[in-house]
């Protein structure tokens, strides 16, 4: 719970009382695992720091370092589609104000 809602000091207070780091959660992956997948650069150097192994493989057969690539290209691929879909407004609302225009120049 502490590497999902990145709580870097309660998991340096945890490293520092001996807490394994190869513990799954029930979705089958470490704390290093969840680090990457949420994008959190410093809890992830924290674990790595402290002996977590980034060639350590979830249930799934992946690598932080997989995780990493995949939440990264889903952010980038879901930031194209959102400033897509931004520009498409922005341009549909143009479309109204030019249609309004020609209105008003009908109306004359």
């Amino acid at each position: 719970v502490a590497c999902c809602k990145d709580h870097r000091d309660l998991i340096r207070f945890l490293l520092e009382q001996g807490a394994s780091q190869e513990i799954e959660n029930g979705a089958g992956a470490f704390p290093l695992h969840i680090a990457a997948q949420e994008g959190y650069q410093s809890l992830a150097e924290l674990l790595m720091d402290n002996g977590a192994k980034a060639d350590l493989k979830d249930k799934e057969g992946k690598t932080p370092g997989q995780l990493a690539k995949e939440n990264l290209s889903e952010f980038i691929d879901s930031y194209e589609e959102r400033k897509r879909e931004k520009e498409l407004e922005i341009e549909r609302e143009k479309e109204r104000e030019r249609e309004k225009e020609r209105e008003k120049e009908r109306e004359k």
